[in-house]
């Protein structure tokens, strides 16, 4: 009896195998990178976004002041600065003081670099306003 004839196997074809292999890599990457560019868009993005919002806000404010329609200023104003000013009438009423004792607001000067420093801390502790008042 005869043994089996021997069949040799074809040895694999290593170049395709790592062709293969780092397609899939790339792959990943391009993802991974696509992923952390949209991420990375969002973090840049964002703050310009805050100071747009909060500079159109502080315009709306200082307007608001200028024409002196206290009550609809006070609208404009954060949770936190309502809650030092106290009250909507506590704050017509303080600046109508201030506009007997000093003079009415004639312009309103918002200070960019705190400004840009709030939007892109998003603290909103403090925003300064700077207004300029006339006496009568």
């Amino acid at each position: 009896m005869n043994p089996p004839p021997l069949q040799l196997r074809q040895p694999k074809n290593s170049a395709k195998s790592w062709i293969i292999g780092c397609s899939i890599a790339a792959g990943v990457v391009i993802c991974l990178c696509t992923l952390m560019s949209f991420a990375l868009f969002q973090v840049v993005m964002d703050p310009i976004g805050r100071e747009v919002d909060a500079r159109a806000t502080i315009e709306d404010f200082c307007l608001e002041m200028q024409q002196q329609d206290y009550a609809l200023a006070y609208s404009y104003l954060s949770t936190a600065a309502k809650g030092r000013v106290g009250a909507v009438d506590q704050f017509v009423n303080q600046l109508a003081i201030l506009d007997r004792s000093q003079g009415i607001v004639t312009s309103c000067v918002v200070d960019l670099d705190t400004l840009r420093a709030a939007a892109a801390h998003s603290d909103g502790k403090r925003m300064d306003v700077y207004l300029e008042r006339v006496m009568n």
